[in-house]
């Protein structure tokens, strides 16, 4: 962007501080050039500029940017951050250290500011006495009075490093985030674009083949956002465009699908499970470090979906309610909240199938909240210069490698419902007996009190711990099963659902003729 540009996106800006606004009007053109050629420039000694409007300036607009920024550094260095703020006698010094701490405050860093003027060596002092992520001074030192400046420190009280230093300055860069989004063709197209706008630094990049409703779905026979072929498309322009990754909603838009290129040129899809675990990872952080986890908070999921989920609650100390398949279940404990008049308790839910949902204004899944969400994570990685596959391989890391796999095993004509009650049947008269591998604890949600409404499920727990649990689909002519394991490295948790795989085909055709969905 040229400094012309600049100049022309501050003056067309409505809330520019009439000063600013009026020293700008008696600038020459050279002068102007001066001003928006480049940004002040951060260093090791944090900010020091002229006051006055301008990119190349101390005024209230770069301070923010630079406080901004060294937010999201101190966010990256630790979990819940703080930072001490002092400022010395020139001008502009007290509303510069009082814009600090209400734009640290507003990224989630608790802040200790000086309630008057204060020398430097008192900074230093309160950070270390504090125990304080950082520190912040608003001085230019021995400078003329035109000047202002902003230095910064670290948790040891000395000014900060090389390194410190330029890790701060690239998080005041903006992250630029691209997206390919396709509705596939339903009504998501205009609401989750419409929400995407709100975010200037998100550009949205449509796949133009399937933007407009069309109930015949020509370029994707099957609509489902879980599935490669619908997400074709859209894989092949974030390649093209070098999107960060591409997303997809159902034409009801109520499921989110996601996926990558990779560097290699490979298609990668996320489950359900893993976005779910995802958000709920980054839900949890996000309100920690803004100070907005509710008391006793509550996050809800079905029996169907990965259990890495309950460990994640474990960390963040987060009530997780299970419940039966079908997001009704879901909607359903939010309304129970809500009885109580505790609805601010609930703050999300998320079932295998690419359901999500952040808040209580629905009582459904929700596609476009979704898409905001996992739109708004993957900013926040990437300021950490993360995409979501490494955010996801930092939590395996931290929680163990999980693999799930969805079975179908299809049932059709007159006897098919017969077929699938006999095996049920069997699977509870012999105490979910499984070839191969002995069960240490079963669940049956239509005989055993669970607490939940009766249903036909069996949940089996293995003796190394992976997770069967089966139930006839009640839409289909189908016997699912849902497989989840846990190892302590990939290639043990991919071998593992491998072998759970093969196992239960057997034990499928030990009970019937059947075809392999």
């Amino acid at each position: 962007m040229s400094w012309k540009e600049t100049y022309g996106e501050w003056t067309a800006y409505k809330e520019l501080d009439e000063t600013l606004k009026e020293e700008l009007s008696a600038c020459n053109e050279l002068e102007l050039e001066e001003r928006f050629a480049r940004n002040l420039s951060f260093g090791t000694g944090g900010l020091r500029g002229k006051l006055g409007a301008g990119t190349n300036r101390m005024n209230v607009y770069t301070v923010a940017r630079t406080t901004r920024g060294f937010a999201d550094y101190l966010l990256q260095m630790d979990e819940k951050p703080s930072c001490a703020i002092a400022y010395d006698s020139r001008n502009m010094s007290e509303t510069f250290a009082r814009l600090t701490a209400c734009e640290l405050a507003e990224k989630g860093v608790r802040v200790y500011l000086y309630e008057k003027l204060a020398p430097t060596p008192m900074l230093s002092y309160a950070v270390r006495y504090y125990g304080c992520s950082g520190g912040i001074v608003i001085t230019a030192s021995h400078n003329p009075g035109v000047y202002n400046g902003y230095k910064v420190y670290g948790p040891d009280g000395c000014q900060l490093t090389l390194d410190g230093a330029r890790k701060v300055g690239t998080s005041m860069e903006p992250v630029s985030l691209r997206v390919v989004y396709t509705p596939l063709n339903g009504a998501g197209n205009i609401p989750v674009r419409k929400a995407l706008k709100n975010y200037p630094d998100i550009k949205v990049l449509l796949v133009k083949e399937q933007e407009l409703p069309d109930g015949n779905f020509p370029t994707c026979p099957y609509p489902n956002p879980e599935t490669e072929t619908s997400m074709e498309l859209a894989a092949k322009l974030a390649a093209e465009k070098q999107a960060d990754f591409f997303l997809a909603t159902d034409p009801d838009c109520d499921r989110v699908g996601v996926g990558m290129v990779l560097e290699d040129g490979e298609k990668r899809l996320f489950t359900g499970n893993e976005i779910g675990v995802l958000l709920f990872d980054y839900i949890c952080g996000w309100r920690n470090r803004m100070g907005r986890m509710p008391r006793h908070p509550v996050a809800v999921k079905t029996i169907v979906t990965t259990p890495m989920a309950e460990e994640i609650a474990v960390k963040y100390k987060v009530e997780l309610r299970t419940v039966l398949t079908g997001f009704k279940f879901i909607g359903e404990q939010i309304g129970l909240l809500e009885d109580e008049k505790e609805e601010e308790r609930f703050i999300f839910g998320f079932e295998e199938s690419c359901g999500y949902l952040s808040g209580t204004h629905v009582r459904d899944k929700d596609g476009v909240n979704g898409a905001l969400l996992i739109c708004e994570m993957a900013v926040f990685y990437k300021s950490r210069e993360k995409n979501l596959l490494q955010a996801l391989e930092e939590l395996y890391e931290t929680y163990g490698y999980y693999e799930n796999r969805l079975l179908s095993y299809e049932f059709s004509g007159v006897s098919g419902s017969e077929i699938m009650d006999e095996i049920m049947t069997y699977i509870r008269i012999n105490n979910g007996a499984f070839p191969g591998a002995k069960v240490k604890d079963r669940t049956d949600y239509l005989m055993d009190d669970t607490g939940l409404p009766k249903s036909n499920v069996v949940s089996l727990i293995l003796e190394d711990g992976s997770r069967i649990v089966i139930r006839p689909s009640g839409t289909e002519p189908k016997l699912k099963l849902y497989l989840m394991t846990k190892r302590r490295d990939r290639e043990g948790a991919a071998a593992a659902v491998k072998e759970l795989v093969t196992a239960c085909n057997l034990w499928m055709e030990t009970c019937g003729n059947m075809n392999h969905g």
